[in-house]
């Protein structure tokens, strides 16, 4: 599934936010609204299709302009979930677009 189709879903209401999914984006300071925005916003960074998702990279909108990733699974074609969401760690990531080796 492309990222035009999941956010299309989206858009439609047809997603949820897991709660471990809620717990870790709240404990960086983003809550399931700002979650919400990543996925119709940002850009796929990674795509893992063996198990049916992608990693979506954003920037919230607000005046933080903190990067998020957030976890999205598209197995089920009627509804698309947010399994995790966090700020990325820049001990990990270059940017936080692209895995340090």
């Amino acid at each position: 599934m492309d990222l035009e189709q999941i956010q299309g879903q989206v858009k439609k209401g047809q997603w949820r936010i897991t709660t471990h999914a809620a717990v870790e984006a709240t404990k960086d300071g983003v809550s399931p609204k700002d979650v919400k925005q990543i996925i119709l916003t940002g850009k796929i960074i990674e795509s893992y299709p063996d198990r049916e998702r992608h990693l979506i990279y954003g920037m919230l909108s607000d005046m933080s302009n903190l990067p998020v990733h957030v976890v999205v699974d598209y197995s089920n074609d009627d509804q698309i979930v947010a399994v995790t969401a966090y700020v990325p760690d820049d001990k990990e990531w270059i940017a936080s677009q692209k895995r340090k080796r």
